[in-house]
């Protein structure tokens, strides 16, 4: 289940669209929102330790670093 822990909404000019800046936390096998997210969003998977930004370039989750040390 994603929690968003952090919504901050704003309206872009460029793109004449409501965004949300967010921060959350999921499992890995959870689906992360990606409708009108802005980029910059954050999302924790708490299970893998795997810390994703939002592109809104590519509409996607890009796995940026991870919390847990290599096994």
């Amino acid at each position: 289940m994603v929690r968003i822990t952090k919504v901050s909404t704003f309206f872009d000019r460029e793109t004449n669209k409501q965004l949300q800046l967010v921060e959350g936390a999921c499992e890995s096998t959870d689906s992360k929102p990606t409708g009108d997210i802005a980029t910059g969003s954050i999302m924790i998977e708490v299970d893998t330790g795997e810390v994703f930004f939002f592109s809104e370039k590519t509409n996607s989750w890009i796995p940026q670093f991870s919390f847990q040390s290599g096994e």
